[in-house]
């Protein structure tokens, strides 16, 4: 595929492992998005920075590099105290969406656990 420039199908792709899942129509790709934006209301954004600093300096660097990174992000995040608010609220059963800081409700379970 790679060295011939041969095609391949999304399906193929996720049969071989090369992506994690595709999608039948960009309205179904559209409507995991919007899914995933919502989820990610209840990530602390400190995290969520400090997540995206990680994957960068891994993709970019080193091992040595991202566990550096990855090092100085955990301390970043545990300085701010953001995620305090996302522990107190899962000890009364509920979560703490930082987009409109507020607790709410646990909800039911859809398998999309933070």
């Amino acid at each position: 595929m790679l060295l011939l420039g041969e095609p391949v199908t999304g399906k193929r792709a996720a049969e071989i492992d090369l992506v994690t899942c595709s999608f039948a129509s960009e309205e179904v790709l559209r409507n995991y998005v919007d899914k995933v934006l919502e989820r990610l209301k209840f990530c602390s954004p400190a995290s969520f920075a400090e997540t995206k600093k990680c994957l960068a300096a891994t993709w970019a660097g080193s091992l040595e590099l991202g566990e550096r990174v990855e090092l100085e992000a955990e301390a970043v995040t545990m300085a701010t105290g953001d995620f305090i608010r996302g522990l107190a609220a899962r000890e009364q059963g509920r979560r703490f969406n930082y987009y409109s800081s507020k607790t709410v409700d646990q909800g039911p379970s859809d398998g999309t656990a933070d």
